[in-house]
């Protein structure tokens, strides 16, 4: 996973370095020094989770794989937040299925988790409320595993969550929730998308 922490460039967990090693620390980069140090450490090794980045409600990574050795494929149901990628502080629980899906934010408020491996409906939490558990918002019309997804604000004004993109089949479906009428629509096709990723500016 990577995204910016106060304006740095940093990457958490994922697989690599020595073979078959799920990694349990964020790494942070230096621009000057060209260099990347260990800035903390989560309380587990994660892969594959889904995850979002916001000012006001920090960096969030929802579920994933867990087990240290990355040749086992232990799914975890664990959300941590940290708002420095120093110090982590564990969420509600999710179902573990989301893992290899996609997290996006609606207005700083509330967190968005769809598509994953065994996972076919949106789930939505709100921090704030401090509940001990995620909503479902319904089933999604097509199924997405390592998509691309976002919240966006439609010509009415109304917020919607977009996803789209995945494999295990390919999926090239874009669908889209709007958030006031609580429907779903399906909106033509995004070209045979495979996996999809996300490029974030560091400023």
């Amino acid at each position: 996973m990577s995204t910016c922490v106060g304006g740095t460039p940093h990457i958490c967990g994922g697989v690599g370095g020595a073979p078959g090693v799920r990694h349990d620390s964020c790494l942070k980069y230096d621009f000057e020094a060209d260099t990347w140090t260990i800035s903390g450490d989560m309380q587990q090794a994660r892969s594959s989770s889904a995850h979002a980045n916001d000012e006001r409600l920090g960096l969030i990574m929802a579920g994933g794989f867990d087990s240290p050795n990355a040749a086992v494929n232990a799914a975890t149901s664990s959300v941590i937040r940290s708002f420095d990628a120093i110090n982590f502080e564990e969420l509600a629980e999710i179902d573990p299925g989301v893992r290899q899906g996609c997290m996006a934010i609606k207005n700083s408020t509330t967190l968005y988790v769809g598509g994953g491996a065994y996972n076919e409906e949106l789930l939505s939490y709100d921090p704030a409320e401090d509940s001990s558990r995620w909503n479902s918002e319904g089933e999604m019309p097509n199924s997405h595993v390592n998509p691309g997804c976002g919240v966006a604000v439609n010509l009415q004004g109304q917020f919607e969550f977009v996803i789209t993109g995945g494999e295990q089949p390919v999926q090239d479906a874009v669908d889209i929730y709007n958030m006031e009428t609580e429907t779903w629509k399906t909106s033509g096709k995004a070209s045979s998308l495979k996996s999809t990723y996300t490029i974030t500016q560091c400023s």
